[in-house]
């Protein structure tokens, strides 16, 4: 009697250590995932705010090629096109900014390799305001895991 009491007991303990491991793994995983997502997220804010910072310092020289992506630009956001923003980061390329991108056709692209989305519009002080946003890791523009500049308050767009 003892001993099937004793056989019961151990395989109790037995189970409810296999639970408590279990639970701690489930819990250092989520640890893990939540600290490179972290890292994920802090890599393409520093992209977002680079691109954002070159095209604003080179849209300023009046002298620019890329001042031609830029002249029709209104009071509304306008995003550029594929072609538009392959060229617009060729010549900030040429004019040795870089983003270690890591995608084969050398574009700006964010951790998950989804390209970046630039959208523009005049002020009305005549400063040209960009919005860059990665569509984060579901790769879809326009979704709550969308990471955008820190720098802009404006996030809705028209």
């Amino acid at each position: 009697m003892a001993s099937d009491s004793n056989k019961k007991r151990f395989y109790l303990q037995t189970v409810v250590c296999i639970l408590i491991a279990c639970a701690f793994i489930a819990y250092c995983t989520v640890a893990i995932f939540k600290t490179i997502q972290s890292s994920q997220k802090g890599h393409t804010w520093s992209a977002i705010v680079s691109l954002e910072a070159r095209l604003l310092s080179h849209t300023q020289d009046s002298n620019s090629e890329s001042q031609q992506y830029f002249q029709n630009a209104g009071k509304q956001w306008q995003f550029l096109s594929d072609d538009e923003y392959d060229k617009i980061t060729a010549i900030l390329e040429q004019d040795g900014f870089r983003i270690d991108a890591g995608h084969p056709n050398g574009y700006p692209v964010d951790t998950w390799g989804n390209r970046l989305v630039i959208s523009f519009r005049r002020l009305s002080d005549g400063q040209l305001d960009f919005n860059i946003v990665s569509k984060g890791p579901d790769g879809i523009h326009d979704t709550k895991d969308d990471i955008t500049s820190p720098y802009n308050n404006d996030q809705s767009l028209e």
